[in-house]
């Protein structure tokens, strides 16, 4: 005969709490599987980045982005797409990658590191100075002010980042090329006789290049000359003076002392005629007859 089994009200308390509370700890397991393999495509396709394939590293980043989009793994792959388009030297491609991640993740914390990034991609299309290839001073200058301008903006943005040294340090090689390209210029217009053409180059310079010594003293020189030779004397000589009284030890000042030299001093304006004294010996008029009466 079987045995009853006794009752268990402690059991059966138990097993109920197990299903009232089954789709709570499902949905749990549910998140931490979404995570865990969220992270482990991630990992993946790091690994993959890692060895330096590259475009199977693009593949699976692009999955990793696109299948988990609302895990943090998916800003990371889209950071490490333009890492990896950086590291194949596509700078379009990479510029592009920084820049969209950068707008649409506008308060990540590597929102500063990915417009770094962005300036360094343009930064790397500025012609080097190969020597069988004219200096780079020589050619389109458009990549430079497009690094100048990229750096400048995360430079303005994240000043104490970790990369702005690094940033302004290609700032000031940016600043450099394009003040020689302005000069390269103003020598060719000068070279062909054309100094009213060469005149808005070398103001640029002046205007603009004041941190540069070198470049600006030898823009301000032939400014000055080119003032002299169209015969804004007045100018040349206002030139010529702060040249020689910011720059004194340059050699570029003593060409402008030699030129304030021989420049004509600014004719002193006529001092304003006094009105003609009165004659005592003149003859007083006639006093004018009055009207007769009617």
């Amino acid at each position: 005969m079987r045995t009853k089994r006794p009752f268990r009200p402690v059991a059966a308390l138990l097993a109920g709490f197990c299903l009232l509370s089954a789709p709570a700890c499902h949905h749990k397991r549910a998140d931490e599987t979404y995570a865990d393999s969220a992270k482990s495509a991630f990992d993946e396709a790091m690994e993959v980045f890692d060895d330096e394939d590259y475009p199977e590293a693009i593949k699976r980043l692009t999955t990793v982005k696109n299948k988990y989009a609302y895990s943090k793994y998916a800003a990371l792959a889209e950071l490490r797409i333009a890492d990896a388009y950086y590291e194949q030297d596509k700078w379009i491609e990479a510029i592009d990658a920084y820049r969209t991640f950068a707008q649409s993740r506008p308060n990540h914390g590597d929102v500063p590191y990915a417009l770094w990034r962005m300036g360094r991609a343009y930064y790397e299309q500025i012609p080097s100075d190969f020597f069988i290839l004219p200096p780079v001073h020589e050619r389109d200058p458009a990549a430079s002010k497009d690094a100048l301008r990229a750096l400048e903006q995360y430079v303005e943005r994240f000043p104490a980042d970790d990369h702005a040294a690094d940033a302004r340090e290609r700032i000031v090689r940016c600043r450099e090329t394009l003040a020689d390209s302005e000069l390269y210029v103003a020598h060719f217009y000068l070279r062909d006789d054309r100094p009213v053409s060469a005149r808005g180059r070398l103001e640029r310079v002046v205007a603009e290049y004041a941190d540069l010594p070198d470049r600006w003293s030898e823009g301000a020189l032939l400014l000055a000359k080119v003032y002299e030779t169209l015969g804004l004397t007045a100018e040349a000589r206002q030139t010529a003076t702060r040249l020689a009284e910011t720059q004194p030890s340059r050699p570029e000042a003593d060409a402008a002392r030699e030129l304030l030299s021989r420049l004509p001093l600014s004719p002193t304006p006529p001092a304003a005629s006094a009105p003609p004294s009165a004659d005592p010996f003149a003859v007083p008029p006639p006093p004018s007859a009055a009207p007769s009466a009617g």
